[in-house]
């Protein structure tokens, strides 16, 4: 899409690329886009405007709307790649699943909620879903130690705390009196994952949040 400074000129250089991806002969080439995907491009094109990316006009004898080009912040995150962020929960969600197949439908909910709150600035609603994201998956993961005959004995504690921080803190001592027995790749960096994730959980519980209780 080099040489794109006009918004006509962006939709057509969309289509080619879909054209080239496709590998549509050239007898199969359509008109144009379809109305639907002319509406897609159109909303990325003013996303891209609102998060700073491109800037309207394209100098001083072009200097407003269908002209465009590249911020110097839009510049920057292209050459260097950051910030590496989501506008689109679908995205990120498949990122999730790449590395966790057994991803919950409760966690994913609120993983949706975080993005779409991050996308909409409200970054504080953000950290509270990540936290409550947290929340769930912590004690989906103590409700299967709770099964295991062999462990169970030993997390009892975990789930008599009402606060989650207190939760938290038992599960520390419960997992480290059965540290041994664990694969060594679950031990790896274990305490790291620990306090990453309780990092997460402690925030989301500070005074300024409603108590976190399941």
């Amino acid at each position: 899409m080099r040489g794109v400074d006009q918004y006509s000129g962006l939709v057509r250089a969309v289509q080619g690329h879909f054209q080239v991806k496709d590998k549509l002969p050239q007898h199969a080439i359509p008109a144009g886009l379809s109305q639907s995907d002319q509406e897609i491009v159109r909303d990325v094109f003013w996303d891209f405007f609102r998060q700073g990316y491109i800037t309207l006009g394209l100098n001083g004898g072009n200097d407003a709307w269908p002209w465009f080009r590249l911020s110097p912040f839009g510049r920057r995150a292209l050459r260097t790649g950051e910030p590496y962020k989501f506008t689109d929960a679908t995205s990120y969600l498949n990122m999730i699943r790449a590395v966790a197949p057994n991803l919950d439908d409760v966690t994913s909910l609120y993983l949706d909620e975080a993005v779409n709150d991050f996308y909409a600035g409200c970054f504080l609603s953000c950290s509270v879903m990540l936290g409550v994201a947290a929340e769930n998956l912590f004690m989906r993961l103590v409700g299967k130690i709770e099964a295991n005959p062999a462990y169970s004995g030993q997390f009892t504690k975990v789930q008599k705390q009402r606060a989650m921080l207190g939760r938290i803190t038992e599960f520390r001592k419960a997992i480290e009196k059965i540290k041994n027995d664990l694969k060594p790749a679950t031990r790896e960096d274990m305490d790291s994952h620990l306090n990453a994730i309780q990092d997460v959980i402690r925030v989301t519980c500070s005074p300024e949040f409603p108590p976190c209780d399941s």
